[in-house]
């Protein structure tokens, strides 16, 4: 086998590209490891980016490197969050980073599959896994190549071209976000139920302070008084119970 770092990234990163474009409905096997290829994919090209800067930087604790445990992998590399906070703050990348919560989100689904197994709409998945994989290659084309030795650097262009003609005339957010855009675009006459909302946010959707006359219809509703207890379950961002605490 001869993967080094970088090619290593983006061989992963093919396959997720081949598993959610190969047709037109990814399977859902397709769906499974387009998740764990992209959460592999993320970790290997943000750290090589690192290393580039400095090694001690892809370790969870820089202060504990030791370059024999380096170069035998045995050590704790730094959580997804934390990596790419480091490239934004030593790097200084030109690419606009996304944001954390997109980028930890495949391996938080990756961490799941292998816990717990899988049990998830497609559009889900898709909404997910495919804004960060646009990122990617951006990120991969504009602030790794031309870092990186000559032979990787061509082996890395050729994997990019096989890329770039599935994503088309579009980006692959244009082609699979779609659900998100719709659960977006008619927010007000859906109801979103638990397990879509996770993917309705990392889509870009955002949830508004709730006005006075819905709170009002609210309490007309339910009429809550003294005594009465309330459940917060989890959805959002803490901006309804925020409101009805008013």
């Amino acid at each position: 086998m001869d993967f080094p770092p970088v090619i290593n990234g983006l061989d992963f990163l093919e396959s997720t590209v081949t598993l959610l474009t190969e047709r037109t409905t990814p399977p859902p096997r397709n769906l499974k490891y387009a998740v764990v290829h992209l959460a592999a994919a993320v970790e290997a090209l943000l750290k090589v980016r690192l290393e580039i800067e400095d090694r001690q930087l892809t370790w969870a604790e820089p202060a504990e490197y030791v370059d024999a445990k380096h170069q035998a992998g045995k050590f704790r590399s730094a959580a997804p969050a934390v990596t790419l906070k480091r490239v934004a703050q030593s790097c200084k990348p030109t690419t606009t980073l996304t944001a954390e919560r997109r980028i930890t989100a495949p391996a938080r689904m990756r961490n799941r599959i292998a816990h717990f197994g899988l049990t998830e709409k497609r559009a889900a998945v898709e909404v997910l896994t495919t804004p960060v994989l646009d990122f990617l290659v951006t990120f991969v084309h504009d602030d790794l190549l031309g870092l990186i030795p000559e032979a990787p650097s061509a082996r890395a262009d050729d994997i990019l071209e096989r890329v770039r003609p599935a994503r088309g005339g579009h980006t692959l957010v244009d082609q699979r976000m779609a659900p998100a855009r719709e659960l977006r675009d008619k927010r007000w006459a859906h109801i979103l139920p638990c397990p879509r909302w996770e993917a309705w946010y990392a889509g870009g959707g955002q949830n508004r302070i709730v006005g006075d006359r819905e709170t009002e219809r609210f309490y007309n509703a339910v009429h809550p008084g003294p005594g009465m207890a309330a459940a917060d379950i989890g959805c959002g961002t803490g901006r309804w119970t925020r409101q009805l605490s008013r």
